[in-house]
């Protein structure tokens, strides 16, 4: 497998069209729409979703104060996963996140567009609690692996990680 992942050098990769997409500098496209359509129909292709961007929600009242106020639950399981969103008092929305638990602290993901509205909108309610919101400050990446070969490299790749269950992080 090395070999195949190695067959393609970054010289190799063609320049991508970049755009603006949910806040962040993305690439669209490496100019043939079909032909990566079709490697993914017959092989596996990796995708970096760039413009989501994560904080970090720390505190001896992190769990509670997120259950107050996300739609969805934080009582998951260390490396677990789920997707909320944030209404206000009169239940309009505010903003989605995918919630994610690492140990007493949780991760919320959303996209770089809503990044510093979702951020403001939750500090503006931390009052009494022992509760910090930070950016998340280790390397993370958000990546989409797609195609018929895809669990197969990721096992490849990654071992036992390909094992993990939707919404799963390691």
């Amino acid at each position: 497998m090395e070999a195949a992942l190695q067959a393609v050098s970054p010289e190799q990769i063609p320049a991508g069209r970049v755009i603006t997409y949910q806040g962040a500098q993305t690439v669209a496209d490496f100019g043939d729409s079909n032909a990566e359509f079709l490697a993914a129909l017959a092989g596996c292709l990796v995708v970096e979703q760039n413009w989501r961007s994560r904080m970090r929600v720390t505190g001896a009242d992190a769990a509670r104060w997120l259950n107050g106020m996300l739609t969805n639950t934080s009582a998951l399981e260390d490396g677990a996963g789920n997707y909320s969103l944030l209404l206000n008092a009169q239940g309009r929305l505010q903003g989605d996140v995918y919630m994610f638990r690492d140990g007493a602290e949780f991760i919320l993901e959303t996209s770089a567009a809503q990044q510093d509205k979702t951020t403001a909108w939750l500090d503006h309610y931390i009052i009494m609690d022992d509760v910090s919101l930070a950016p998340e400050a280790r390397l993370t990446a958000t990546l989409s692996v797609a195609g018929v070969e895809a669990t197969a490299t990721l096992a490849r790749l990654l071992g036992d990680a390909v094992e993990l269950a939707p919404l799963h992080w390691r």
